[in-house]
């Protein structure tokens, strides 16, 4: 009789314990890609090809979308670019194209990401093809010196 006692114990003591999983819950981490393409700048009536690398990083969780342009120039006679990022874009998903498409973007610039007040981005579209691993997007960068200046992007993803 103690060695049934002893076995209907232990069976309830395994029976109350939580079958949950004790580690911790894995964090679903934003998907990055890396694009190398061609980004061109309509200025007054020249026009500035720049041969970039942007970084998207797409935020499935929240539903937001970072684009950083390194080394960004809008002119040969810049000495230096400027790492230049359009942060937390709400998109939509289409298949597996992301879509973008934002009246007006504050960008932000440099380590500190500090707005960039006098040059927003206007008309913003955006599309991220990731099946045919290729982005593209139109906008006007609109200048408060330098007034709006056109831009279109193409490029690839790189590994």
């Amino acid at each position: 009789m103690k060695r049934i006692i002893f076995f209907l114990t232990l069976c309830l003591m395994f029976a109350s314990c939580e079958k949950g999983n004790n580690e911790p819950a894995q964090q679903e981490q934003p998907s990055e890609y890396r694009i190398a393409g061609q980004l061109s700048i309509q200025v007054g009536p020249a026009s500035f090809v720049n041969t970039d690398t942007m970084v998207v990083t797409v935020d499935d969780k929240q539903q937001l979308l970072t684009i950083e342009m390194l080394q960004i120039k809008f002119s040969d006679k810049m000495p230096v670019g400027l790492d230049v990022y359009a942060e937390n874009l709400p998109y939509q998903k289409s298949g597996k194209l992301i879509l973008v498409n934002q009246a007006s973007v504050i960008l932000t610039w440099g380590p500190e990401h500090a707005a960039y007040t006098d040059c927003p981005l206007t008309d913003f579209r955006d599309t991220l093809d990731i099946p045919n691993r290729q982005m593209r997007f139109n906008c006007t960068f609109s200048h408060t010196r330098l007034g709006d200046m056109p831009a279109r992007f193409e490029g690839s993803f790189i590994q």
